[in-house]
């Protein structure tokens, strides 16, 4: 009857993480965001073989690079569905974020599991409880959290999230020993979808087994070799022919185009200096060490070393071999994404804390839901989600409308550049005309000098005086006509507010934002 109850109680925090997925999807229920915009030339090209043929971008995600593994699933799911491709991703995302509050407490649990009696484990599931339902709930919460921008819960659906899943169901199928191999097969998924984060996700779960090392050592062998030869798939036959030198892909992908991911002295956080919330995260893992050398609990002392020490070395490895001995694989992996996982490893380790104090924190008690009543819940959140489902190109604000009917009106081949990264993606995808250049990152080295040529021309580099728009709006039209005579470019879009440099000339079109001019009408 006991352990019954105890499974009824934790499918009643399952239903609860699903309420909370559900709630932040619903905080914006849409595909069309920036965690999913980038790969979405690529499901309109592969749809479509004649969308936008002079667009750059759309152009570099047609040539092998990593990123085709999971583009090709959502492809393939939305061929086998005969639903579109947003339709698809849309869905996806909505099951993702629905399930994924889930998995993160289920995997958080199952390890625990390993160090903590059935009873202690359950006293201390409502801590774990909480801390997952704050960070998928409120996004301030994650923020104080996080450093480098990587929060350590991502409201998307993109490559990176889908590997990390994946991953996640390879350990609870593991942990649990449902099924004698099939974990692996997960595993070799996760680092498919995402190289870099299918690795961190197993370096994550291996810091759990390392306690018991020598009982794991062949499922630790079997998982990284499993995992290396997804990785070298990926290498042989998804990379790009053309490489660039590890200085030029430094400066590129790091320096220009990630500084505050991956240049740690470039290092940003929402709420200021990012290094007292670097120290607030050690503090919180050392805290938990130092009670277990108090309590002389060797495998508190364990977790809590390895946890600690991997937090730091995300962010460690990332200097040393960046800024000091620049290593072009650590610079590709972007290893301060690891940090995403110092939140987790600090939640189990204070749930470790209080299991110590041997007694069920919390009084009072919330019915008990059954399994069918779980099943319920979810799909008719699936239904009430799918109630919401859009358009992109459904241009529901009067603002932009009389714009994007301009932009309908232009030929199809010709190419725009606007003052706003954000507005040159939608003309792209809600447009769907050609942009000189956008803040989407092409994964294929060939073309990532060509992008930081033309991300510099139009934005300016992140070495300069003046970047992003700031730059863009001490532009002359003579800066324009020489975009123009390197690449294509037919219609520059300026806000009317800053276009006393075209005073002389006459837009195309205008309106009180702003106003657009054709680059032969500037020469």
């Amino acid at each position: 009857m006991i352990n019954l109850t105890r499974k009824n109680e934790d499918l009643t925090r399952v239903g609860i993480l699903l309420f909370c997925g559900f709630f932040s999807f619903m905080l914006n229920p849409t595909a069309y965001t920036w965690g999913e915009q980038d790969m979405m030339p690529f499901f309109e090209r592969l749809s479509d073989p004649d969308f936008l043929p002079g667009d750059f971008f759309t152009n570099t995600t047609v040539i092998k690079n990593p990123r085709w593994v999971y583009g090709y699933l959502i492809s393939g799911l939305s061929t086998l569905t005969g639903l579109s491709w947003y339709t698809t991703l849309y869905i996806g995302k909505l099951i993702l974020l629905i399930c994924l509050p889930v998995l993160y407490y289920k995997v958080m649990k199952v390890l625990l599991g390993r160090y903590l009696d059935q009873e202690k484990l359950e006293n201390v599931s409502w801590f774990i409880l909480l801390g997952t339902i704050l960070t998928v709930v409120f996004t301030e919460y994650r923020h104080v959290f996080s450093v480098a921008w990587w929060d350590n819960y991502k409201p998307v659906i993109n490559s990176a999230n889908i590997s990390l899943a994946t991953c996640f169901v390879g350990i609870l199928l593991r942990e649990t020993k449902k099924t004698p191999f099939v974990h692996v097969l997960f595993f070799v998924l996760g680092a498919l979808l995402h190289p870099a984060m299918g690795i961190f996700c197993v370096v994550f779960y291996f810091s759990f087994l390392l306690p018991h090392f020598k009982r794991e050592l062949g499922n630790i062998i079997k998982i990284s070799v499993s995992c290396l030869i997804a990785v070298v798939f990926i290498k042989l036959f998804f990379s790009s022919d053309t490489q660039l030198s590890t200085a030029k892909f430094i400066e590129y992908y790091i320096v220009e185009r990630h500084p505050w991911h991956y240049h740690v002295p470039k290092f940003d956080h929402w709420f200021g200096n990012w290094h007292y919330f670097f120290l607030l995260m050690n503090v919180l893992l050392w805290s938990a060490l130092i009670f277990g050398l108090i309590k002389k609990n060797k495998y508190l002392i364990q977790l809590g070393f390895i946890s600690s020490f991997g937090y730091v070395a995300s962010i460690g490895l990332q200097y040393i071999f960046v800024e000091i001995y620049p290593v072009k694989l650590i610079a590709y992996l972007g290893v301060t994404r690891y940090s995403v996982f110092g939140y987790w490893a600090m939640i189990m380790l204070w749930a470790f804390v209080l299991a110590h104090f041997d007694q069920n924190w919390v009084k009072f008690k919330l019915p008990n839901l059954s399994l069918k009543v779980v099943i319920a819940v979810f799909i008719n959140f699936m239904i009430l989600g799918m109630l919401y489902l859009d358009n992109p190109r459904d241009i529901k604000s009067w603002k932009w409308r009389d714009f994007y009917s301009f932009v309908e009106d232009t030929p199809v081949e010709s190419t725009f550049l606007t003052y706003s990264e954000g507005l040159n993606t939608n003309l792209r995808i809600i447009g769907r005309r050609p942009v000189f250049i956008a803040k989407e990152f092409p994964f294929v080295e060939s073309k990532i000098e060509e992008y930081i040529n033309r991300y510099r021309m139009a934005y300016g580099s992140k070495l300069g005086r003046l970047q992003g728009n700031d730059y863009f709006r001490v532009l002359t039209p003579v800066d324009f006509v020489e975009m123009g005579k390197r690449y294509p470019l037919d219609y520059i879009v300026v806000e009317a507010k800053f276009s006393s440099g075209f005073n002389e000339y006459t837009p195309v079109w205008s309106n009180d934002i702003l106003k657009v001019f054709s680059l032969t009408d500037l020469k």
